[in-house]
């Protein structure tokens, strides 16, 4: 090991715990961010180390999967929004809202919510 290495190592470690309070931090952000109603997506917020410089901070899909009524990860529909839904195999969609069952032949399409560009403009 040359001592560039030695030296790389010993910043590295010397940083981590900071690089840890900042993926938390932004983390916190990004969900504060997101305008849900029911706040799943804001529950499935997630940041994970992927190697001794690099975090992800974003939608832990699978658990959002588990926690969502339908079991879809919809966290890239509700940031970048959605075309127009229709039904293929039935007559019309059907969902649940405020415990009432909704049947309609098609749903609008969404804009999407930029949380993710709102949080790292205040991140900066």
């Amino acid at each position: 090991m040359s001592k560039s290495d030695d030296l790389m190592t010993v910043v590295i470690e010397a940083v981590q715990e900071e690089f840890e309070q900042k993926a938390k931090e932004f983390e916190e952000l990004m969900g504060n961010e997101i305008n849900s109603k029911e706040g799943t997506l804001k529950s499935c917020m997630t940041h994970e180390k992927l190697s001794d410089t690099s975090y992800f901070v974003g939608i832990d899909g699978d658990k959002l999967k588990r926690k969502s009524k339908n079991h879809f990860d919809y966290s890239m529909a509700y940031w970048k929004g959605r075309k127009e839904v229709r039904p293929i195999k039935a007559n019309a969609l059907h969902w649940q809202e405020n415990g009432q069952d909704v049947f309609a032949k098609k749903a609008k399409a969404t804009s999407g919510d930029p949380f993710v560009e709102r949080a790292i403009a205040k991140f900066k």
